[in-house]
């Protein structure tokens, strides 16, 4: 009948809802619970982060969680940036995942509330995916009132109303304040560093735009460069693990191909030693790959990999358990359906070669 501003235009902006909200208030809350039931100590918590393999992740390092932080009347304060909460949030299954007791209500109320992160964060967004979330998100906060006893902060209430959203927008994070925030946290490093304090907004404006100019006068621009190859060594086929596979680019045993162990696509770093997605359909059908060499071939980056055995989904750790198998492909590195890539974790007091495999987002 009327138009109504708050339903039609205002759109959730999911990185302050999520990582500075819900996620860092439960995170506390989950910590202190298990703490004070002697399950591990903050100490030992400080020293799993300290001693874990952040692969990809490495650029927002969680930092140290201090008693006085853990004890703090703030509610939603971890100690934490936005990036470094998202990555705890994700790594914590894993890092303290073997102190938990199986079926926990603390733990499987935390894992529930990180499958709905996954989905809220995801690029893309299945038909089915609203209705799931909007079932997910009413579960979740009911435990969270009957687990802790505590009130629903604002920030909480506003995921009510994200399946809708989600329904009617689509992918939230193409609306979310990450990108401002980030491009803000540039200007307030070079206020701090250029020194001068007289005319501080004339002294970024300029910078700003003589730093524009430089980039749109680049080679790239805006743009990512399509391809950026490593250095390596021409070697023949022949001397590849993956003559068979080659074959299918036309290319015989004693072709040169171009080795390289680092390469980037359309600004996704690749490794050889990370897992990627060879299979996006859905988390049942989730198909990984482990890059074993890059090779070039006519301009075009091929990505070597030996499959990865998908043994079980381990709910209890928010993570695939994954085995590397001796099946090889080759494929484009453009054909990658998914842009995340991938760190294989070991698990712990296991003599076998088994890793853990956290996705950033659903898929």
């Amino acid at each position: 009948m009327y138009f109504d501003v708050a339903d039609e235009c205002v759109v959730p902006d999911v990185m302050h809802d999520v990582l500075e909200g819900y996620l860092p208030y439960t995170t506390k809350l989950m910590l202190n619970y298990f703490i004070s039931t002697r399950l591990f100590s903050n100490d030992d918590i400080n020293s799993l982060m300290s001693n874990f393999d952040y692969g990809f992740e490495a650029i927002s390092i969680p930092s140290p969680l201090t008693s006085t932080i853990l004890q703090s009347a703030d509610k939603t304060r971890l100690g934490q940036t936005t990036s470094q909460m998202w990555t705890l949030g994700r790594m914590l299954p894993v890092m303290i995942g073997h102190f938990i007791p199986q079926d926990d209500e603390h733990w499987v109320h935390y894992i529930q509330l990180l499958d709905i992160v996954d989905l809220i964060f995801a690029p893309t967004v299945n038909p089915e995916t609203p209705g799931y979330l909007e079932v997910l998100i009413e579960e979740n906060l009911e435990q969270f009132v009957t687990l802790y006893r505590e009130s629903v902060l604002p920030k909480m209430h506003f995921l009510i109303h994200v399946p809708r959203l989600l329904a009617r927008l689509g992918p939230l994070v193409r609306y979310w304040t990450m990108r401002y925030e980030a491009k803000h946290q540039y200007f307030k490093s070079l206020a701090t560093h250029m020194g001068n304090f007289i005319n501080v907004t004339f002294s970024l404006a300029m910078r700003q735009q003589s730093y524009q100019c430089y980039v749109l006068n680049s080679d790239s621009g805006f743009c990512f460069k399509s391809q950026i190859i490593g250095k390596g060594e021409n070697i023949t086929v022949q001397a590849t693990n993956f003559k068979d596979q080659l074959s299918s680019y036309s290319l015989t045993e004693h072709d040169m191909v171009f080795c390289t162990q680092t390469a980037e696509v359309s600004g996704v770093k690749l490794k050889t030693g990370v897992a990627v997605v060879l299979s996006a359909e859905d988390k049942s059908h989730a198909k990984f790959g482990i890059v074993k060499n890059l090779f070039v071939v006519d301009n075009e980056l091929i990505l070597a990999l030996h499959a990865l055995e998908i043994l079980e989904y381990s709910v209890h750790h928010h993570s695939w358990i994954v085995e590397e198998s001796d099946r090889r492909s080759v494929m484009s590195a453009k054909s990658i359906p998914s842009r995340q890539v991938l760190t294989l974790r070991p698990i712990r007091d296991t003599f076998l070669k088994q890793f853990f495999v956290t996705l950033k987002y659903s898929l």
